[in-house]
């Protein structure tokens, strides 16, 4: 399997690229600074800039894309930076992966919006969760999947618990 990943360089990110090439699957990373190698693609998502071509034969595509949230103070400005690098990131690969037929499409950028959900589903129609000193970030309702992903590849978000992790899926 062919599996394009925005964000492997984070913490899930690194794990994920290392698990898929132990089991055997081939991955390219897609990275925001010059390719170091031919299992890299240079983009930016902020620019709208993505050489599509890399997935002609993708059989997935993974968006753990943002600035870190752990690393640095969280100011006005900060929290802007993290909302916007999601949604850029996000805009510009649901559009790529609908345009490129690429049958699915994984997206965790803001799994932490909706809190704590135990065993309840949760999409982009659901309530955010309690307050925090995070929740911030997240203003306004969360935004639906891009009209490229309601049109073709089945879409992915994340929700998070203190004891396990959910995915739930949409076929567009």
């Amino acid at each position: 399997m062919r599996v394009v990943i925005a964000g492997s360089s984070g913490l899930i990110g690194t794990a994920l690229v290392s698990s898929l090439r132990g089991d055997g699957h081939d991955v390219v990373r897609l990275v925001r600074r010059s390719s170091a190698g031919p299992d890299e693609s240079r983009w930016d998502p902020q620019k709208d800039r993505l050489d599509t071509g890399i997935l002609s034969d993708a059989d997935a595509v993974v968006n753990l894309c943002g600035v870190g949230i752990g690393d640095k103070r969280w100011t006005g400005a900060y929290k802007q930076l993290i909302r916007d690098s999601r949604i850029a990131a996000t805009d510009v690969l649901a559009e790529a992966v609908a345009d490129a037929g690429v049958p699915v499409f994984v997206n965790a950028s803001a799994v932490g919006y909706y809190g704590d959900t135990g065993n309840r589903v949760v999409d982009e129609t659901s309530p955010s969760g309690r307050a925090s000193s995070r929740t911030p970030v997240a203003t306004g309702r969360p935004r639906p999947p891009p009209p490229a992903i309601r049109r073709s590849a089945p879409f992915c978000c994340g929700a998070a618990s203190s004891s396990h992790r959910t995915a739930a899926c949409s076929a567009g």
